[in-house]
């Protein structure tokens, strides 16, 4: 599954010195959430996308930006999941509200995933400098969170019954790409259900959600499977195509999702 093409993830430039929402550090952040108002998941989530926004511009370090980051899950969690409440079963023509408040869950997902992304790139390129942790191990959970963003915005466009935006299918393969040309694929990390997964695990469950035909499957349909492919992602294998003997193809270096291996 190894690709030999250079790895293309992009990630914003760097161009603000401080955060304005609160300072650059964890405890700062985890007393910035406490205050947010939890009865109104609609401000606290416009609050986390604008704090993601800044926190992908923002100057610092990889161990900084990860305990940054993990500061705002909670809140970021339980404010997605409220709001989602109000859109998931609704005509596929959403009224105007609903419709914004999708958009919304979408772009923060996508902050999300750049965020990690921004991390794990940056924890390769400084590893003499992190201290705090193994630089490996942050890198591995740096990508392990942006694949499990990857899923969560995969699961909503296809509740919405929208296509997948441009190269989004490429930045899911090329965040797998990446943790596989590391070697860090395979290394069991802990799963937020408190079992254990992997790199690898996490990036089959977006790969066969896309085969399951999501196109005619309804929302709680497709939310369950969902949670049933992260159960079954560890008895699925990936492997070189030369063996012909694969359902499935996926091309790394393709913006494209899985494709049956007798049409390709």
């Amino acid at each position: 599954m190894i690709t030999e093409s250079p790895i293309r993830l992009a990630v914003p430039e760097q161009d603000l010195e401080t955060l304005s929402l609160f300072p650059a550090r964890a405890d700062a952040a985890q007393d910035w959430t406490n205050r947010l108002p939890v009865a109104n998941p609609q401000v606290v989530a416009q609050q986390l996308e604008t704090a993601l926004g800044e926190i992908n511009r923002c100057r610092m370090g990889p161990e900084q930006r990860f305990e940054i980051l993990g500061a705002l899950q909670g809140n970021l969690h339980i404010a997605c999941s409220s709001l989602s409440r109000r859109f998931l079963n609704q005509p596929l023509i959403m009224p105007d509200e609903p419709r914004r408040l999708a958009e919304l869950i979408d772009s923060i997902y996508t902050h999300a995933i750049t965020a990690y992304t921004c991390t794990a790139i940056e924890a390769l390129k400084q590893r003499d400098s992190i201290h705090g942790m193994n630089p490996a191990r942050l890198v591995c959970e740096a990508l392990l969170k942006a694949l499990e963003f990857c899923n969560r915005k995969f699961l909503l466009c296809f509740q919405l019954h929208q296509s997948v935006e441009i190269n989004g299918w490429l930045t899911l393969h090329q965040l797998y790409a990446l943790g596989e040309r590391q070697e860090l694929a395979n290394i069991p990390l802990p799963a937020t259900d408190g079992g254990e997964t992997s790199i690898r695990a996490t990036y089959l469950v977006a790969l066969t959600l896309g085969c399951c035909k999501p196109n005619q499957l309804r929302q709680a349909d497709l939310a369950a499977v969902y949670r049933a492919l992260q159960l079954w992602s560890n008895f699925l294998t990936l492997g070189s195509c030369d063996n012909g003997e694969g359902l499935f193809l996926v091309d790394l270096d393709r913006d494209q999702p899985p494709l049956y291996s007798a049409l390709y």
